[in-house]
């Protein structure tokens, strides 16, 4: 196998997917906007390109490498997807896999009932919908060219220096109450290892959902971190009376419970945090 990748837009989680490819010896290319991010996507052991600079991807990649796009769209425009088409008239590149992040907002609100990867799309929100689009036309284009795609709707991802605990730290934390709301998280190095898991079996490609085994609601997951910061529970509020931006409040919209028997099943993959409980529990021992 080509253990070569490319990852459109190195943010927060494609760092830590590529750490733990490199680790288990995959060429990690990363794309960045940002010169000042070229030095700390190269201390990482990724090999940067400046977006504006995709021309250089001739002299870095060679033969056969896979694609991954963690690029949201902004509205009906894809610069992952783009990326890829520009990328694919090029004779020098050919792709092995395509892997595209989506997100379970393609679902819509369920009123707390589950979903699955069978389930019908049903966004309602102007980031579902952008989603919905950019899913349907990562699916054209891996038709067209006869590759292999992983599609990961993927829940509200958590991990270090980015969990409930930095929240209240900073006193921005609320414990709101919505009767039947159920959020849906992931612990980025359980992201890191499903995409590991895709790219060594391209011949599982499909749509997956990534969440952990148990949705909840907000509350219960700052309660369980105030109890391990040995803080007294944060005071109850009504989402009628909660104060939310509307960014905020947009995440109230829809309430469901993402099933990941499909992850676990057919991909094979096995999570290192099954719950928030345990996924909190290991950002408290590692001083968050």
């Amino acid at each position: 196998m080509n253990k070569k990748l490319l990852i459109l837009g190195c943010g927060y989680s494609a760092q830590f997917i590529s750490k733990l490819l490199i680790e288990k010896g995959w060429q990690v290319f990363g794309t960045t906007r940002s010169e000042e991010q070229l030095k700390k996507l190269q201390d990482l052991g990724i090999s940067p390109i400046l977006w504006d600079d995709m021309s250089s991807l001739n002299k870095l990649l060679a033969q056969r490498c896979s694609v991954l796009s963690s690029i949201a769209p902004q509205g009906l425009i894809d610069d992952g997807l783009i990326a890829v088409l520009d990328l694919l008239k090029q004779d020098f590149l050919k792709i092995n896999c395509l892997v595209y992040l989506s997100s379970t907002g393609v679902y819509g609100d369920r009123k707390g009932g589950w979903v699955s990867e069978d389930s019908v799309i049903d966004a309602k929100t102007i980031q579902g919908k952008a989603r919905v689009t950019a899913e349907k036309k990562w699916i054209k284009l891996a038709s067209a060219h006869n590759l292999p795609l992983f599609i990961f709707r993927i829940a509200g991802i958590y991990g270090p220096a980015r969990s409930i605990f930095d929240r209240i730290k900073a006193r921005k934390a609320q414990k709101i109450i919505k009767p039947n709301q159920y959020f849906n998280r992931i612990h980025v190095d359980d992201l890191a290892g499903a995409v590991c898991a895709s790219l060594e079996n391209p011949n599982l490609a499909g749509i997956y959902n990534v969440a952990d085994d148990l949705p909840s609601p907000g509350s219960d997951v700052i309660d369980e971190a105030t109890k391990l910061l040995k803080k007294p529970r944060l005071p109850a509020i009504s989402f009628d009376d909660a104060k939310l931006s509307e960014m905020a409040g947009s995440f109230y919209l829809d309430s469901k419970r993402v099933s990941n028997k499909k992850l676990r099943y057919s991909l094979g993959y096995s999570l290192k945090y099954p719950t928030y409980i345990s996924g909190l529990r290991s950002l408290m021992k590692n001083g968050f």
